[in-house]
């Protein structure tokens, strides 16, 4: 819901001459950062009648979110993830310890029940 109406008031800005760009704030949230005169502001049109524009460095604001989540332990973890996958395509590592990898306490035959094959019909879908 969010998503839709910052989108919306974004429009509604550029149609009178309000600078308005809709961004993401969190992992599930979108919000607007609107320029009045110099002033940039965040503006949540989804935030319940709480009085909530405040004036903000745009840059620092527009890129907060995505700044904060690429230095968590969470996209640490999954960057980890898509480098190993990238490995087992390019055969530098088999599929079985890229599954192992990612689930290191199931056994094969847990893993290949949960992918309804086995490693190397996986690895075939990759040729």
């Amino acid at each position: 819901m969010c998503e839709q109406f910052s989108n919306e008031l974004a429009e509604l800005c550029k149609l009178v001459g309000v600078r308005c760009e809709a961004y993401q704030s969190s992992a599930y949230h979108k919000r607007c950062l609107v320029q009045i005169g110099e002033i940039w502001y965040v503006v949540d049109p989804t935030n319940n009648g709480v009085k909530n524009c405040k004036a903000v460095d745009y840059a620092a604001e527009r890129d907060r979110y995505k700044n904060e989540y690429f230095a968590s332990e969470e996209a640490q973890k999954l960057q980890e993830q898509l480098d190993m996958g990238e490995k087992a395509q390019k055969g530098e590592i088999t599929w079985r310890e890229y599954f192992h990898y990612l689930f290191p306490d199931y056994t094969d035959e847990q893993i290949q029940s949960q992918l309804g094959m086995s490693y190397e019909e996986y690895g075939n879908l990759w040729k």
